[in-house]
């Protein structure tokens, strides 16, 4: 999917990842990594989506390649079982701020 100006219409801006729930998985570990590989993002969620907004949106504020993925587990008799790896890449690719034009077809004054 390509995030354009609608999906930044409110007052926080936010990219919504999600995934296929797992059946009995009580919690999943969702990360990001760069393109090097480097570990931006680690958050364990009961849910199967996590929202990256705020300060968090800076984590990706740099042109390039990133990758999420997700890793579901659930505890039995004590035991902690996790699923395999499930992987996601995506890119950011932030204009120059020069380039911005501000639409003043719409303004009303008062």
């Amino acid at each position: 999917k390509t995030y354009t100006e609608e999906d930044f219409d409110s007052l926080i801006p936010k990219i919504d990842f999600s995934w296929n729930k797992i059946d009995g998985a009580k919690n999943y570990l969702f990360e990001i990594k760069n393109s090097q590989g480097k570990n931006l993002l680690s958050k364990v969620v009961n849910k199967n989506s996590f929202t990256l907004s705020s300060d968090d949106l800076s984590l990706v504020s740099e042109n390039g390649e990133y990758t999420w993925s997700v890793t579901a587990s659930q505890t039995i008799n004590g035991e902690e079982y996790t699923s395999q790896l499930a992987q996601r890449s995506f890119k950011v690719l932030i204009e120059d701020a020069e380039t911005a034009t501000l639409k003043t077809d719409n303004l009303v004054t008062f």
